[in-house]
């Protein structure tokens, strides 16, 4: 509609797909701009525009009691625009007539481009409104300039937007921790108060001793084991909404060679998806104004999401050797590629026709014994991938507690993975 209720010009923008479906770089951009009056009016020019941009508003705290003052930093970042004149004056420069009552329907069409006109890769759609807003935005807008007004009247319709899976976007998220980004050099604003933070891994373990503390010997019997938690440091937004997380309880060594413990009870405590967004801008003057405060303010802020999985717990039998296999050959079921799997099975068979020679003292045995469970964990699909631009940053961590209970006793395993990449379902075209 127009820019008022009552404005006799209505304006709208018809899509070719549907709104909540998202672009990528070089996808088309096509539909038809709408344009109805009630009376006749007549206009000079009539133009579309895809438009992105990046906007930062937040507030601070400065000084103490009646000196305390909020200072304002806004910041707003143009990423590209691209326009298109749907009508113009005649031939001899007189403004064209809109009839009563008579729709106008005018096809339009852009493709969307891949980097800003800095340039750097596009940002994905992002909308962050916690302690600041912080947005990336595009939108198509429509604007009428008329004869005798004032001011143009426009309508605007968002579009969502996804960058393509590359290398460079998929190593954004890569060493992130709780610190400030690599923020994309901007003149306007300094990037020497930013660091880059350190390199993180995708596993986690811990090594104990479990001590029998209900036995009247001095001599306390012990089993040393080793837990350990791995996990993809991607997943495809979209397209497979499982997480896999693998699990490994190893029996070192024991105290008395024929201690037994036929099972463990795996239980997950806690998984959340956790989304570090670092935003700058500078200062704005007309909310309060001292020179002694700084013209740039940098924030990072941290949220964490609690992810649901698929089994809270399970009782996981001793691992007779069968299921052994490299990190690298399992995927997100557990297996990885094709000939992984044919791996796993080759290995049950060999195992099995073996088992039957050893002995029954041997098998029973704790020492070097494993226990293994893939624990598959629900991500949600209203996510982005990781992304750096002038002022926002963005990038995920997945943090997690696990226990686990041998005999009655229980030992904990926290781990996080810094850098996780959500990643774009659009690869390189």
């Amino acid at each position: 509609m127009g820019f008022f209720s009552s404005d006799p010009v209505n304006l709208s923008i018809q899509l070719n797909q549907p709104i909540d479906q998202p672009y990528y770089p070089g996808a088309p951009v096509t539909g038809h701009a709408l344009l109805t009056s009630s009376v006749e009016d007549f206009a000079t020019q009539l133009f579309i525009s895809l438009i992105g941009k990046t906007t930062v508003d937040f507030s601070v705290s400065h000084g103490m009691g009646d000196d305390r003052r909020w200072v304002g930093y806004h910041e707003e970042t143009p990423l590209f625009t691209l326009s298109q004149t749907l009508i113009t004056t005649t031939a001899d420069g007189q403004p064209q007539t809109l009839l009563r009552d008579r729709g106008h329907r005018l096809p339009f069409s852009f493709t969307f481009p891949e980097r800003t006109s800095m340039p750097h890769a596009l940002p994905p759609s992002f909308e962050h409104t916690s302690q600041a807003k912080c947005v990336v935005e595009y939108e198509l807008r429509v604007t009428l300039v008329g004869e005798g007004r004032r001011k143009p009247i426009f309508f605007a319709q968002p579009v969502c937007f996804l960058p393509l899976r590359s290398v460079e976007q998929m190593q954004l998220g890569m060493g992130v921790g709780r610190g400030f980004y690599p923020f994309v050099q901007d003149h306007r604003i300094a990037s020497s108060a930013l660091f880059l933070p350190t390199e993180m891994a995708g596993k986690a373990s811990k090594r104990n001793t479990l001590k029998d503390l209900f036995t009247s010997s001095s001599s306390l019997p012990w089993t040393d084991i080793t837990l350990s938690a791995s996990l993809p440091q991607s997943i495809v937004l979209g397209t497979n909404q499982i997480l896999p997380i693998f699990l490994c309880l190893k029996i070192n060594k024991t105290s008395d060679p024929a201690i037994e413990i036929p099972d463990v009870l795996f239980r997950v405590e806690k998984v959340a998806l956790v989304n570090f967004v670092a935003y700058r801008a500078l200062r704005d003057d007309r909310t309060f104004y001292r020179p002694n405060y700084a013209g740039e303010e940098a924030q990072l802020e941290e949220h964490g999401l609690k992810l649901g999985v698929v089994e809270e717990e399970k009782v996981v039998e001793k691992d007779r050797g069968g299921g052994r296999m490299d990190e690298e050959e399992r995927g997100e079921n557990g297996f990885g590629e094709e000939k992984g799997k044919e791996k796993y099975i080759e290995k049950s068979k060999e195992n099995h026709e073996t088992f039957g020679e050893k002995s029954k003292v041997d098998d029973e045995r704790a020492e070097g014994s494993e226990f293994r469970w893939t624990c598959q964990v629900r991500m949600p699909t209203d996510v982005e991938p990781a992304f750096r631009s002038y002022t926002i940053c963005s990038s995920w961590m997945v943090q997690g507690k696990i226990e686990v209970i041998v005999k009655g006793k229980s030992k904990e395993l926290k781990f996080e993975t810094p850098g996780f990449e959500i990643v774009s379902p659009f690869g390189d075209r």
